[in-house]
């Protein structure tokens, strides 16, 4: 009887660390099944996505102007102080590096000189207005003929390769003077004409 109570005990120990370590052995592989289902890695970006922000690598600048492209105020080009090329040669005085004397010639007969320059203007117009030489004109303002003999207005026109008139006691034409004093002067040329054909366009001297 004895033998037998033993006996069943000792089976009875023997199940119960079978059942013990069994259970364990299943919990545990349940669990790490469990963890490694299909789980990525966390931080593991798709290997082909580029940074958001990265512009390609060949846009210029969006505001990148045409190379050729000129300042936009680029002055224009000045006009030239003359043009030999209508039936009339025009004079513009704004453009020309005009000088002014007024006590030239000698004390006796003195006179008033206002001329271009050859250099740079590249043409030479003078117009000499004696106060004693004509007596058609003593120095006073107002409109008087071109005439060298007369009024003692003379006049000059050398162009370049073109016409060299000297004092031309056969031009024609008309001066209004609205100042010429010792500080400045102010003359309207009109219907200016040489003795060989050559016409001015009417023009305005003033400095």
């Amino acid at each position: 009887m004895k033998r037998l109570l033993a006996t069943l005990a000792t089976l009875m120990l023997l199940f119960a660390a079978c059942g013990d370590d069994g259970g364990a052995a299943d919990t545990t592989t349940t669990t790490t099944a469990a963890e490694n289902v299909d789980t990525p890695p966390a931080d593991d970006p798709p290997a082909d996505d580029p940074p958001a922000d990265d512009p390609p690598a060949d846009d210029p600048p969006a505001d990148d102007p045409p190379a050729d492209d000129p300042p936009a105020d680029d002055p224009p080009d000045p006009e030239p102080a003359i043009d030999t090329s209508g039936d009339a040669v025009v004079i513009n005085w704004d453009a020309v590096a005009g000088t002014y004397i007024p006590g030239a010639g000698p004390a006796d007969d003195p006179f008033f000189h206002i001329h271009s320059n050859t250099n740079p203007d590249g043409f030479f117009l003078g117009i000499e207005l004696y106060t004693v030489y004509g007596p058609g004109w003593t120095g006073e303002t107002g409109t008087f003929d071109v005439d060298c003999g007369g009024t003692g207005i003379c006049v000059h026109l050398s162009i370049g390769d073109g016409p060299d008139l000297g004092a031309d006691f056969l031009a024609s034409g008309q001066v209004t003077i609205n100042q010429l004093d010792d500080t400045g002067y102010n003359v309207d040329v009109s219907g200016l004409r040489f003795s060989d054909g050559t016409v001015v366009a009417d023009l305005t001297l003033v400095g």
